[in-house]
């Protein structure tokens, strides 16, 4: 009997010594993973994790950590595929559903982020703040403001629009789902011993699905002449985010706008930072020489934390020649990226920009500009737009060419609905 039981004993204290140095291997390898992650080594942490694994395969939160390792060197496929393995073995934690949680999030898996959102709460996950951050950025990338307004509105979220990121989001998408948008634009060019030049512009923008639409009406009066425009510009964005722009224009007197104006243009994304757009416009201007103007423009642009730089080129080719043309812009943002300050400086002319406009033709002439402009919110629903520029143009007095300047004064305001 005492023998059986010293038998018996034997046995466990021989399977709790045989078991000891392998569970000290498998933390000893894992410690090691870690502190190549730290490192950044991802590749090496991920070798000794399985190493770990192998020795132990019911360690859930070596999976979970795995996961977080191939998410971090951008291989979500294969960290979602890991961290199933932490479900099977029902290894429903905090640090299961962080991980869970950023690594759909990277993917860009926005259903499947929000399904998680959802488990995580009936599974009693406490960081309701990460799931509110998630479910904002979820339904922003699909498109669903109304249900990120909706959200917020609830008595128990509100609190978090103290929180700064959340409230930026708050912000933009309230912006985002006013589709509605009413503009109006007034400029005048000042010179010396000659009669102000005067531009009006009033514009009505909706947004149905990804096509933003405007209806303009433009109004100049210079020279001793009136002219009166009306103006269709429309932005179709493809599923890609690049877009298409699309402009026509139809003017009633012909005598200072052209009879006839066409644009269309394709903006692209070349990365995160970097921009550009290839594009074309046509104009008709009857009681010209240069009857029809055709130029091909585009530009190149990059973002560069809150500023904005592009370049734009306008190659203008006509019945009497050819021009090339230079503007480029800078625009620094504030957190509201409604307010900016920007500055344009440009050199040549092309018939792209309303103030070379002519008597029925445009200033073939050399120019040069440069302007600042400010953009700044009044509300949630309204935006003022002021901007200054100074012109260098030479022009035709007869057969003679003449030079002078130009001093430009622009006022606008924006109301969303």
């Amino acid at each position: 009997m005492i023998s059986t039981f010293k038998y018996r004993i034997s046995v466990v204290l021989l399977f709790i010594i045989t078991q000891l140095p392998a569970q000290v291997n498998v933390d000893s390898i894992f410690n090691k993973a870690i502190l190549f992650s730290r490192s950044n080594e991802f590749n090496k942490a991920i070798v000794e994790a399985n190493k770990a694994l192998q020795a132990d395969g019911k360690r859930a939160d070596i999976y979970v950590f795995t996961a977080n390792v191939y998410s971090w060197k951008s291989n979500n496929d294969s960290a979602l595929i890991v961290l199933n393995n932490a479900r099977k073995l029902n290894y429903l934690t905090a640090d299961f559903y962080d991980a869970a949680l950023n690594i759909l999030l990277r993917a860009n898996k926005n259903d499947s982020l929000l399904q998680v959102c959802d488990e995580a709460e009936k599974q009693g996950y406490k960081d309701s703040k990460n799931l509110i951050m998630k479910r904002l950025i979820a339904f922003e990338n699909k498109k669903e403001y109304d249900k990120i307004i909706t959200l917020l509105g609830k008595d128990e979220n509100k609190k978090y629009l103290e929180e700064a990121n959340i409230a930026d989001i708050y912000r933009r998408i309230k912006e985002k789902s006013l589709y509605q948008k009413i503009t109006v634009d007034y400029a005048i060019d000042l010179f010396q011993k000659v009669p102000a030049h005067h531009y009006f512009a009033m514009a009505y923008s909706t947004k149905v699905k990804n096509l933003s639409t405007s209806f303009g009406l433009n109004y100049a009066n210079r020279f001793g002449k009136n002219d009166l425009q009306i103006e269709y510009t429309g932005y179709k964005t493809l599923v890609s985010e690049n877009y298409w722009y699309l402009n026509y224009g139809y003017a009633f007197g012909n005598v200072l706008f052209p009879k006839h104006r066409a644009g269309l243009e394709y903006n692209f994304k070349l990365s995160k930072h970097w921009d550009a757009s290839l594009g074309g416009r046509y104009l008709f201007y009857p009681l010209s020489t240069d009857k029809n103007i055709w130029i091909a423009t585009g530009n190149i642009g990059v973002s560069m934390k809150n500023s904005w730089l592009t370049l734009r080129p306008f190659y203008v080719i006509h019945e009497s020649g050819k021009s090339l043309s230079f503007s480029t812009k800078f625009r620094l943002y504030d957190d509201n990226p409604a307010n900016f300050w920007g500055v344009e400086f440009g050199f040549g002319n092309s018939p792209d920009d309303s103030y070379t406009a002519s008597q029925g033709a445009f200033n073939q002439l050399m120019s040069y500009r440069i302007k600042m402009e400010k953009n700044s919110t009044l509300s949630d629903k309204s935006e003022i737009f002021m901007a200054a520029g100074l012109v260098f143009e030479e022009y035709y007095v007869s057969a003679t060419i003449e030079k002078r300047n130009r001093f430009i004064i622009d006022l606008g305001y924006r109301f969303k609905f």
